[in-house]
């Protein structure tokens, strides 16, 4: 059936264009001006010959009358609706929806031409039933609708023979896993999972679900995302095969001929106890000075590991997933090995865009939901989680493994948990990093140092202490001294930098040389010096703070920024 697409046009390029590619899905031949190209005939006849060439009508209006060619009194929208009325073409009609917020610059401005746009609307309004749009989207989902119905009722809808072809069946909208789609939507936030018509528009704009000759149907990545159980299309495999290694005997569960939502609402309840088991490190304060909670895992990173192991495997594969727990770490291992190489995949520090992703509309899908903030940053952000928990192994790397099984086109995923450790009081610590200057001598202070200590001190609430006085106090050699004194099970890292680049002697003026740094950035460059965060200074000026704090994270670090005042 060949379909006419009748309305203004600049006012509803991409509404049109939308509807357009909704009716070429739908099956549907589709005519319109865009394909007019160069004629001789006058716009109007070139419009309605055109249009009795087609079996229906879909007439879109807005705000907007359109042109009337010299000589005539309507529109040639108007004229198409009128000329396809003679010529007994149905006609779909679709208006604008009034409370949708349109731009004043695609809205009528001549007088005479709102009045006659507002009687044509009430023509319409009044000889047929219509149904009101509001985004491309909306009215695309809405004119297939419409175009399926028509179809149905007059019993134009054909079955081709598909014997011999290949042909993925996909399950319709009623053989969804209705728990995991409402899971998917609530994880959304901003879809009312009341409104079925709002979710399905959503899904659809999202491609994952489709208007066919048969009904709504689950796309590909639609029916891999939220199929029924065992109604997954033939040739793709999702099975997944968990185990925990830290029983005896071992407890294998393995999740068959589900969607992956439901999967992954499998794994979050599996895989919650790891970020659960927590503890407060006394040693570690958040923004308010309350002691730190720790646990054995982060949940953003088991979350965005749980997350890379669904939108990258290739589901074409016939071949198992496996998720293992133990008592060192959890492990994720999926078919389909990774573009790019561990190392990389290691020290990236910007978003990667792969071109050609197996899984490109599942990977958009996931991303508007919570349990992921970025395309592209999932690596990145397990490690930074990683690094501010303190999962560290014991020689300083990263509690992330990453491995590429080329010969088994296989991808691997390793997070070690963080290892609880107490510290004894009555060994005495020493700091690993020093930097402070040395203090041959100091007297007295005594109120102001125990002001400082419990300002430091864990079971303070403060994030540190501020010396303010004139100058040529002692406020540099009090707070050399306050750090010194400082326990060493509290802070492994003390550093001293200085923004002072002179200082006033019996000689007059002269230029320091030590601890000191001339300006914000270069103060930076030298405190992930101190960190080791080597390169800083290579790095953009607005992405050194990142950099560097990533550097702070998991550390316990006592810094004295001094003469913070002379900063240019």
């Amino acid at each position: 059936m060949k379909v006419f697409l009748s309305s203004t046009y600049t006012d509803l390029i991409e509404h049109r264009k939308a509807a357009h590619e909704a009716l070429e899905r739908l099956g549907q031949e589709v005519g319109r001006m865009e394909i007019f190209g160069a004629r001789n005939d006058e716009a109007t006849n070139a419009a309605l010959t055109q249009l009795e060439k087609c079996d229906l009508v879909v007439g879109i209006y807005a705000y907007r009358y359109g042109s009337m060619p010299e000589g005539s009194e309507i529109s040639i929208t108007e004229q198409e609706y009128l000329h396809a009325k003679k010529q007994g073409k149905p006609v779909l009609c679709f208006v604008v929806d009034e409370d949708h917020p349109w731009s004043p610059k695609m809205m009528e401005k001549d007088a005479g031409k709102i009045k006659k746009l507002e009687d044509f609307k009430a023509k319409v309004l009044k000889e047929k039933v219509i149904d009101f749009f509001t985004t491309p989207a909306d009215l695309a989902m809405k004119i297939v609708t419409s175009v399926h119905n028509y179809l149905e009722e007059n019993k134009l809808i054909s079955h081709p023979n598909l014997d011999g072809e290949k042909k993925v069946i996909l399950p319709r909208w009623s053989e969804r896993n209705k728990e995991a789609t409402n899971y998917f939507v609530e994880l959304c936030d901003t879809i009312d999972i009341t409104n079925e018509e709002e979710v399905m528009t959503t899904l659809y704009n999202l491609g994952l679900l489709d208007m066919t000759t048969t009904g709504w149907m689950l796309s590909k990545d639609g029916a891999l995302l939220f199929a029924a159980d065992n109604r997954i299309p033939k040739g793709f495999h999702t099975d997944v095969f968990i185990t925990d290694k830290r029983t005896v005997p071992e407890s294998p569960k393995s999740i068959n001929g589900k969607c992956l939502i439901a999967i992954i609402m499998m794994l979050q309840k599996s895989l919650s106890e790891l970020w659960e088991n927590s503890w407060e490190d006394p040693l570690i304060r958040d923004k308010e000075g309350r002691p730190k909670i720790i646990s054995k895992y982060p949940q953003t990173a088991i979350l965005e590991a749980m997350v890379n192991f669904i939108i990258h495997r290739d589901y074409s594969i016939n071949d198992l997933a496996f998720v293992t727990v133990t008592n060192e770490y959890v492990e994720f291992e999926n078919p389909g090995k990774s573009p790019y190489p561990p190392e990389q995949l290691l020290t990236i520090k910007t978003e990667l865009r792969t071109k050609n992703q197996k899984n490109e509309v599942i990977i958009e899908a996931l991303s508007r939901t919570r349990l992921n903030q970025r395309q592209g940053r999932g690596i990145i952000r397990i490690r930074e989680t990683l690094i501010e928990n303190g999962n560290i192994l014991d020689n300083g790397d990263i509690g992330l493994e990453i491995e590429n099984i080329i010969e088994k086109d296989r991808f691997r995923l390793r997070i070690y948990q963080k290892k609880q450790t107490a510290v004894a009081s009555h060994v005495e610590m020493q700091p690993s990093y020093v930097s402070l200057p040395t203090l041959p001598y100091f007297f007295g202070r005594a109120d102001e140092l125990k002001t400082i200590a419990s300002a430091l001190s864990p079971d303070s609430r403060t994030w540190g202490a501020l010396i303010d006085g004139p100058g040529g106090i002692g406020k540099t050699a009090l707070a050399i001294k306050a750090a010194h004194d400082a326990p060493a099970e509290l802070f492994e890292h003390k550093i001293f930098i200085a923004a002072k680049v002179r200082e006033l002697t019996a000689e007059g003026e002269a230029k320091l040389t030590d601890f000191t740094r001339p300006n914000y950035l270069a103060m930076l460059d030298e405190l992930g010096k101190e960190l080791g965060a080597d390169g800083l200074e290579k790095l953009a000026p607005d992405e050194r703070p990142n950099e560097l704090r990533l550097a702070l994270a998991g550390k316990k670090a006592l810094i004295i920024f001094d003469n913070l005042e002379t900063l240019p």
